[in-house]
């Protein structure tokens, strides 16, 4: 690489990585607009840009670039698509020969975030997709009083209480009530491409064997540090694969000493591309972007009540969900053509909640797995040495002076900052789960 080219590249990593706010789009290869342009609605202007370029539907890049003269041509984005692009479309979805399958899109709300709800029940409203059904789950102890006033735009959307508190208690209310063959969720804070629903059920229709399918999860907007400082913590919001994989608990064989738990990931080819721990299950996808068998999910039993967010464990609810059904030997697939946006923290505040919640949720979660099922205690035990050397050497880059690449500005959490708030959720997760555990049996009581 030439000089000129090196200073290039490091100007587009310094603008990807510390400027804002981002302009975020996805476009197609097929549709290149004639320019990006750099003006923000708001006024001012957009410091970079982030896209999705998608070939014939399925992504080809995630291209982060600056904006330098205002707007980006047709001719300039089709560059860095080449040069970044493998030009491949053997991950291209195929239509579907037999009929599609009936799909319940279940979204559990607080109704906090009511703008946001707004977006996300008007893109789900949005679908192409001809069988689905859209489950709106309120979650408030007093479910399904003071509505908004606009939730009348939506007649396709069917209403349920669940005054039990927590997500997971939502979900299964849900759950309990689909009649689709497919079970889809998101978040109230959520929109999906057009597309999503189609690109789950060719997934699932592809590989009957995969009993969950997960997808890409994109920023719907990067206006502030806080949304940006999340993804630069965690490297994207769930997997930001580019090929579609699947995933299987790699056979463990008999033995006296109890074995580690492994995910094999393989490529469409069956051919393997890594392992990693089972319970490392933030790997597989995130609950923003999941979607299952209905029977699978049934079988186990649906999710776990002690956790998730609104219970004092606060998280770990979906990953709990896949580390069960990898037990069970079912396939967990992703598929990055199943697109959705989240919207991230705006503030610092949220942010640090969030990374705390995390933490807490996924120390909880593991509690969870070995009191409901002791043969996870031995797993999880010959996992410890894979374990310390991975979660040690990410948290020590992240830990160590002078990681977080930018100066320190008020009401900003360094990456070190948001490190030590996620450890010491995820010290205080055993516990919570603990209480979390008490108030279900009370509620149950």
């Amino acid at each position: 690489m030439s000089t000129g080219s090196t200073r290039h590249a490091e100007r587009d990593r310094s603008h990807a990585e510390g400027l804002w706010p981002i302009k975020v789009l996805v476009v197609d290869v097929e549709h290149l607009p004639s320019e990006i342009s750099a003006a923000h609605p708001d006024g001012g202007r957009y410091e970079g840009l982030w896209a999705l370029v998608r070939r014939k539907e399925p992504p080809a890049a995630l291209l982060k670039l600056p904006f330098v003269d205002g707007h980006l041509t047709a001719d300039e984005l089709r560059g860095h698509i080449d040069r970044s692009a493998n030009g491949s479309t053997d991950g291209v979805l195929e239509t579907l020969e037999q009929s599609l399958p009936t799909i319940s899109v279940i979204v559990p709300t607080m109704m906090k975030r009511l703008h946001h709800l707004y977006l996300t029940l008007e893109s789900l409203e949005a679908l192409e997709y001809p069988a689905y059904e859209i489950l709106l789950v309120d979650n408030r102890a007093d479910g399904c009083k003071e509505l908004p006033s606009w939730l009348d735009r939506f007649p396709g959307v069917r209403l349920l209480p669940e005054p039990r508190p927590g997500i997971s208690a939502a979900r299964n209310c849900g759950l309990a009530a689909a009649t689709g063959e497919l079970i889809a969720f998101t978040d109230d804070d959520v929109t999906v491409d057009p597309a999503w629903l189609r690109a789950i059920a060719q997934r699932f229709a592809a590989h009957p064997e995969e009993a969950c399918v997960t997808g890409f999860v994109l920023p719907r907007e990067l206006e502030t540090p806080a949304q940006l400082r999340l993804e630069q913590y965690y490297g994207g919001f769930g997997p930001r694969l580019l090929a579609p994989v699947s995933h299987r608990l790699e056979p463990r064989g008999p033995g006296i000493l109890p074995r580690p738990a492994l995910i094999v990931e393989l490529d469409e080819a069956e051919r393997p591309l890594r392992t990693f721990s089972l319970y490392a299950a933030g790997s597989l996808g995130t609950g923003a972007n999941m979607a299952f068998r209905a029977a699978a999910l049934r079988e186990v039993g649906g999710f776990d009540e002690t956790l998730g967010t609104g219970m004092p464990s606060s998280g770990g609810d979906d990953l709990s969900m896949f580390v069960q059904l990898a037990w069970r030997g079912y396939s967990i697939g992703f598929e990055p053509a199943a697109l959705v946006h989240h919207t991230h923290r705006r503030d610092d505040g949220s942010l640090r909640g969030q990374l705390e919640a995390n933490g807490l949720g996924f120390t909880a979660m593991l509690v969870a797995l070995a009191a409901q099922d002791r043969s996870h205690l031995g797993a999880m035990l010959a996992t410890v040495p894979r374990a310390v050397r991975s979660l040690g050497l990410s948290y020590w880059q992240k830990l160590r002076p002078g990681s977080s690449k930018e100066q320190e500005v008020e009401d900003r959490s360094t990456i070190a900052g948001l490190a030590r708030v996620e450890l010491s959720g995820m010290a205080r997760g055993p516990a919570a789960y603990w209480r979390s555990r008490r108030l279900v049996k009370g509620l149950a009581s």
